[in-house]
């Protein structure tokens, strides 16, 4: 980083006790990088009995960069309310570090009820497999920073069992791996957070991959793309390209018109639901073409019909229908009625 340009864009601005915390972590960051994190504790100074002015100048900046550092990441009311502080007890005391202790002890630590309900966040917050781990699990750790100022204090071990517990069913092989291979009283929360941002990592990428295979795939399921033929590979039956000879609008639309053409003049096509000789209870129908002719045959052993010359032997007449695939259309239709 630049001496010259502080980047600011990761510090949220200060506004009361609840995000004070980040925020001080942030900036303490900040002024690190920019070489005047000692100006908060009093700290920029030259050792020297007959400094330079190139030494004086130097302390001199790095003074204004943590004045303004601090000034440019509160809230307005909050910076108003530095401006109009009264002089520090010491009067060596610089601002910058007068600054920076007046908002740690306003914001610092918290009351009584306020720690104990980040403590009960801190121990009833339930991880969720929403992609978003690694957030929550900078949340749960800047609680429980929150909640160590404030004397109430989870050990090391205790805060990763607890994170362990915390986890969502899908993490349940984690949390089965580390509370069932070693001592509970040696679990590190470093090592636990990392072996469950690497697993969320893994998750990711592998949904990425299955999404990209599903996308890009060339099968015919509701989310494949259909693959065309390369350019130059002309369909097998129009001659044309841009389609599979399967897929051809022309070859679909002449089978359609041969199929029609097969019918002979004179005769019906016979479609029977069941062919069958086994005895069944469902009623059966048998259909003769256009204009359509509908038979059904209810299982009845009584068969009725519209006079005594149409009644025939039933076995003959079914066997018939099942043998050949077309009717004559020239049967009386009293003597098709009487054969059901």
């Amino acid at each position: 980083m630049s001496s010259d340009k502080i980047d600011l864009s990761r510090i949220t601005t200060l506004t009361n006790q609840t995000n004070y915390a980040d925020w001080a972590l942030e900036v303490e960051a900040t002024a690190r990088l920019g070489n005047f994190w000692k100006a908060y504790h009093g700290e920029n100074k030259t050792t020297s009995a007959t400094p330079d002015a190139t030494k004086t100048n130097r302390v001199k900046t790095c003074e204004e960069k943590a004045i303004g550092l601090i000034l440019k990441t509160v809230s307005p009311n909050l910076r108003v309310k530095l401006k109009a502080l009264p002089a520090p007890t010491v009067k060596t005391t610089p601002v910058s570090q007068h600054y920076w202790e007046h908002l740690k002890g306003k914001f610092e630590k918290q009351d009584g009820v306020s720690s104990l309900l980040n403590f009960a966040t801190l121990v009833e917050t339930k991880l969720v497999d929403d992609g978003t781990l690694e957030a929550q699990l900078n949340v749960l750790e800047s609680t429980r920073s929150r909640c160590a100022l404030n004397k109430i204090k989870l050990e090391d071990w205790q805060y990763a069992a607890l994170l362990l517990l915390h986890l969502p069913e899908s993490y349940k092989h984690i949390s089965d791996s580390f509370l069932t291979t070693g001592a509970i009283d040696k679990l590190d929360p470093a090592t636990v957070t990392a072996k469950i941002i690497e697993t969320e990592i893994c998750c990711k990428a592998e949904s990425t991959s299955s999404t990209n295979t599903v996308t890009h795939g060339s099968g015919s399921g509701p989310k494949g793309k259909k693959k065309k033929p390369p350019a130059g590979q002309p369909c097998h039956y129009c001659k044309k390209e841009g389609h599979w000879a399967r897929d051809c609008r022309k070859k679909k639309a002449d089978n359609k018109t041969n199929s029609s053409k097969k019918e002979k003049p004179g005769s019906s096509l016979l479609h029977v639901v069941d062919n069958s000789d086994a005895e069944s209870d469902d009623v059966v129908f048998a259909y003769f073409g256009s204009p359509e002719s509908w038979l059904v045959d209810s299982g009845a052993t009584d068969h009725m019909s519209l006079g005594t010359k149409a009644q025939i032997p039933t076995g003959h007449i079914v066997n018939t229908l099942r043998a050949q695939a077309t009717c004559d259309s020239n049967m009386p239709s009293d003597q098709m009625l009487g054969t059901f």
